[in-house]
This record gives C-alpha cells, structure tokens and sequence, in this order.
C-alpha cells in the first residue's frame, strides 16, 4: 500500500514499499552474484497535466540486499 500525500490540485509524492528478486541463469555479469533479494521504498513524485497523473520523479532506496553466489564462489 502506498503513502500518497496530495500537495496541491496538481502535485503529489508517494512512497511505495517494494521487494524485488533477480536471478540470473549464470551469474551477474559483472558483479558474479547467481541471486539478489532486495527490499526498500520507492519515493516518487507526480504531476497532473491534461487530466491525467503522471510520474515526475522516482527514486529507489534499498534497505537491504541479500545476495547469492554461485556455488563455489569464496563468498558462497
């Protein structure tokens, strides 16, 4: 559930909570990582023109990433 906070008859910002899961059928190709599960909120900001809302800004935060090697990585 969003928190969305009206600013005026045309602006308005939100924060969504998201969780996110990525996994790669090898590895990352450039960090080598095989999974990541990450959690944050997205902060966005919106603008209403011609009657319709649209997304003027968005911005991720992660709080956290957990991460999976491949087996036999040294991190794994």
């Amino acid at each position: 559930m969003p928190e969305i906070d009206l600013l005026s008859d045309t602006e308005a910002k939100g924060i969504w909570a998201m969780q996110d899961v990525i996994t790669w059928a090898d590895r990352h190709p450039r960090e080598g990582w095989k999974a990541i599960l990450g959690r944050g909120h997205y902060h966005e900001t919106y603008r209403r023109e011609d009657g319709e809302w649209r997304i003027a800004t968005l911005t991720l935060t992660r709080l956290s990433l957990d991460i999976t090697w491949p087996e036999g990585h040294e991190n794994a």
